[in-house]
């Protein structure tokens, strides 16, 4: 290798194909960055978060520290984020792992951006803002949980593919799979229409995709061998199957998908694609075809595996660069209604309009419609994560939980 091409980022041959001048220099020019660090930073010092898989996954650092057997936080495994919450968690302990998440946050923030331009999306900076301020990454972007590892490293991934940086981006998207599967159909996604458009590029991209397999198959070498190689590793307990009628499958996928963003920006959203649709099916064949082709395949396939799991919220975020890309598109000389939207996704971190009760707190059978105004996503966050300080352990989760009002 020559020393001009080692120079040379722009050089595909070079190495490593960065240049961390340039990167650091436009990370600090993207004032978008310093306001999620500055809005983030704050959540590091509150405990491990309100989720009760936070605790999962530190006990399962703990347990293979201590014994070097593995068991996993739970089905079907997280390795890649288990392993660096052991390694953070024993040097930092909380604040420490939410620190790693949070610089996972600002990755996927800075790749998306890349993404968009390297598209010529329009208003990157401004579609930013509102995944910054969408009140389940805000939530989770400084919490010891896995979802914005794995989406930071698929949108790392992506980037690198646009980049033809191949074998990198095979080495991104194992890492996102082995922090949470369900990233899988996202990538399958990306990598068959790079493999589609990219006809002089086939055989680079089956390098990246034979690297994306071997490496999430390493990491799951270890949840198999805890099953001892069984396939239950791949089923997830849903506990009582008189919860899961079709109906109420149904009645929680379209709920939570609407209160993924909210009613006034649910509307939003619907008023937008709705009378932009001519739009987005003349752009499916122009300019922007390959990137809304994968944004529409990665959000069908991501909602056809959360009809199956309806739980959490979060298990949609992996959605959220790609419903926000196909928005950019459709909102190129709509600048002002973008930023409606903008408002619309903040005030549900303070405030939640909410249209339906369950009768029981995550085991409903039924729900009561209503209108009830509630405390936003970000607040009863805050308030939760403050209730559980110094909790390290289930355990103490569930007793905190269970003595809340």
């Amino acid at each position: 290798m020559t020393k001009q091409a080692i120079r040379n980022p722009s050089n595909p041959k070079g190495f490593p194909g960065f240049s961390f001048r340039k990167t650091f220099q436009s990370i600090v020019s993207e004032k978008t960055i310093i306001l999620a660090f500055l809005l983030y930073l704050p959540l590091i010092f509150l405990g491990y978060g309100g989720d009760v898989d936070s605790y999962r996954v530190v006990e399962a650092g703990r347990n293979f520290f201590r014994s070097a057997d593995y068991v996993p936080s739970r089905n079907p495994g997280y390795v890649v984020h288990e392993m660096m919450t052991l390694l953070l968690n024993a040097v930092g302990g909380s604040w420490l792992s939410n620190l790693g998440t949070l610089l996972m946050a600002l990755a996927t923030i800075i790749f998306f951006v890349k993404i968009c331009r390297h598209y010529n999306v329009p208003n990157a900076s401004t579609l930013a803002l509102v995944m910054i301020v969408h009140p389940l990454f805000w939530i989770n972007a400084a919490s010891t949980i896995d979802y914005l590892w794995a989406t930071g490293f698929l949108l790392i991934g992506f980037y690198l593919l646009t980049q033809k940086r191949y074998p990198y981006a095979g080495l991104a998207f194992g890492l996102a799979i082995g922090s949470r599967l369900g990233t899988s159909i996202v990538i399958f996604s990306i990598l068959a229409v790079f493999f589609w458009r990219e006809k002089q590029d086939r055989m680079q991209i089956l390098q990246a995709v034979l690297i994306t397999g071997l490496v999430s198959a390493a990491a799951y070498i270890l949840p198999f061998d805890f099953t001892e190689w069984q396939m239950r590793i791949l089923s997830s307990s849903l506990g009582d199957t008189t919860q899961w009628t079709f109906l109420l499958r149904a009645g929680r996928f379209f709920y939570k998908n609407l209160y993924f963003w909210g009613l006034p920006a649910a509307i939003i959203l619907g008023y937008i694609f709705l009378t932009r649709r001519k739009l987005l099916l003349r752009q499916i064949k122009g300019e922007y075809s390959s990137l809304l082709i994968i944004a529409i395949f990665s959000i069908l396939g991501t909602e056809i595996l959360y009809f199956r799991y309806p739980i959490a919220l979060e298990y949609l975020l992996v959605c959220l660069p790609f419903w926000l890309f196909m928005v950019g598109i459709l909102l190129a000389d709509h600048k002002r209604l973008l930023v409606i939207l903008i408002l619309a996704v903040l005030v549900l971190n303070f405030v939640n309009v909410n249209i339906a009760r369950p009768d029981m707190p995550n085991q409903a059978k039924s729900a009561s419609l209503g209108l009830w105004i509630e405390n936003g996503y970000l607040v009863d966050n805050i308030q939760t994560r403050i209730s559980l300080m110094g909790c390290e352990t289930r355990d103490c989760y569930a007793e905190r939980m269970l003595a809340a009002p």
